[in-house]
């Protein structure tokens, strides 16, 4: 069976959305030893500081794609001699169970989904979405950025998507960014609150910013433009 890391990955984006990730770090600062007036000589004490770490588990481009999938794989024995097996491959059920598989509560982590979850599948076509989120929220991201993809059925569509995300049970909603998008006044999204340029998520103490940005030529030029959106 395929490996199931290659679903999950870390800090990896593809050129249609991105997540630009920034480190609140504290900056300490220790008192400096008082210089001797009748001395030449400062003393300056410092105090090391452990490292900080940060767990960052991020899928990308699911493209409604829910199901496992079938393929066939062929394996060589010592003697060439190859044999086919028909194994499973993907489905958003392995990718969630792999997430939560890999999830630490000691240490700080970020749950991240940059974009393009919906269209591709029958999936889509029937739910607009509603699946999509219903099983993103078994995962409960932290942050989602919007991908170009998501403009496949207009603002309209995009705020249906983000409406089913609403309703589920995770214990914060997940943050929806895109720093370079603006709604226009005839808009449903016109002045949401739920569609944000960026924010902070706390974990373990550790303060981390998160900037979502989307691609602006494909929603621009073909997919969906609307006169009152911008990039």
């Amino acid at each position: 069976m395929p490996n199931l890391s290659s679903y999950v990955q870390s800090i990896s984006y593809t050129a249609k959305s991105s997540l630009s990730i920034s480190l609140a770090f504290t900056m300490c600062l220790g008192v400096v030893g008082c210089r001797d007036q009748h001395s030449s000589d400062a003393t300056t004490s410092t105090t090391p500081t452990a490292p900080s770490t940060l767990k960052i588990l991020h899928i990308n481009d699911h493209h409604s794609h829910l199901d496992e999938e079938q393929m066939e794989l062929s394996i060589d024995n010592d003697q060439g001699q190859s044999t086919t097996y028909t194994v499973s491959r993907g489905g958003f059920a392995r990718v969630a169970a792999l997430i939560k598989q890999l999830e630490t509560k000691t240490e700080p982590q970020l749950k991240l989904h940059a974009g393009d979850a919906t269209t591709g599948d029958l999936y889509y076509t029937l739910s607009k979405g509603q699946a999509d989120a219903d099983l993103m929220n078994t995962v409960c991201f932290d942050a989602f950025t919007i991908g170009n993809h998501e403009f496949d059925g207009k603002d309209e569509g995009l705020k249906t998507f983000i409406d089913a995300l609403d309703r589920g049970q995770c214990a914060k909603p997940t943050a929806v960014l895109s720093a370079n998008v603006q709604f226009g006044p005839s808009s449903v999204l016109y002045q949401s609150s739920r569609v944000q340029k960026s924010t902070v998520i706390e974990t373990q103490g550790q303060k981390i910013g998160l900037v979502g940005l989307t691609i602006a030529q494909k929603p621009r030029m073909h997919r969906s433009p609307m006169p009152t959106r911008y990039f």
